[in-house]
């Protein structure tokens, strides 16, 4: 879906307008149109070197474009100062990596409670918002336990919670199901079906046609060029 094919009641979350990217002589990224509407299911699929994570920092608003507009929710962000991204980063996506980035000395509601310090929210309401995440996600029974004792479809979960836990708009997920044996990667997957059913919008960047096969809709990038199906 194009930002033109979309009628003006249909704002997206996340839209790039003719984006390009380029690290000084090389062209990463030709010119992108996207609109990722609110509830979309989009997998973003490519092989190593295509250009599929540059863009996923650029919808994550990791990274500026050398040309064209990154839009959230129908604001154009290209002119605003870092911590206003941060913020609005913070506020709006959610994050689940491939490498799962948890802190292995701090308990899973500790590491999910640090997806909101940024929003200044009391103790004693982000410890709660850590376990109702957690809890979404299978895993009451290990509020207290470490990433370190915990097995690799557990981490994913914490954090996948402590996206959930921020309240955001969009879930990003740079190959989440690239650690994981293909039984917790299907429990994974699983996840994220039930999470677009209860309304999150969710964009996957993977290189596995059976995760993309998931998805709503798949977009295929090669050599910088983005294919929207």
């Amino acid at each position: 879906m194009t930002v033109e094919a979309l009628t003006a009641g249909e704002t997206p979350v996340i839209a790039l307008d003719r984006v390009t990217r380029s690290f000084g002589e090389v062209d990463v990224l030709s010119p992108v149109d996207l609109a990722v509407p609110a509830g979309d299911y989009l997998a973003i699929c490519g092989a190593s070197g295509s250009g599929k994570s540059t863009m996923l920092n650029l919808l994550g608003l990791l990274d500026r474009p050398t040309s064209g507009h990154v839009i959230v929710h129908g604001t154009c962000v290209d002119g605003l100062p870092d911590h206003r991204r941060a913020a609005l980063r913070g506020a709006t996506i959610g994050f689940v990596f491939q490498a799962f980035h948890l802190l292995g000395d701090k308990s899973a509601t500790a590491n999910v409670e640090l997806g909101m310090l940024y929003r200044g929210l009391p103790r004693t309401e982000r410890t709660t918002r850590a376990r109702a995440a957690l809890d979404r996600v299978g895993l009451s029974h290990r509020l207290d336990a470490s990433p370190a004792t915990m097995s690799g479809g557990e981490r994913q979960r914490v954090a996948i919670a402590r996206a959930l836990a921020a309240d955001v708009d969009v879930l990003l997920a740079d190959e989440p199901t690239g650690n994981l044996d293909s039984a917790t990667g299907e429990s994974i997957l699983q996840l994220f079906d039930e999470l677009h059913a209860d309304g999150l919008t969710l964009i996957v960047v993977t290189h596995s046609d059976d995760v993309a096969a998931r998805a709503g809709r798949v977009a295929v990038m090669a050599d910088g060029v983005l294919t929207v199906a």
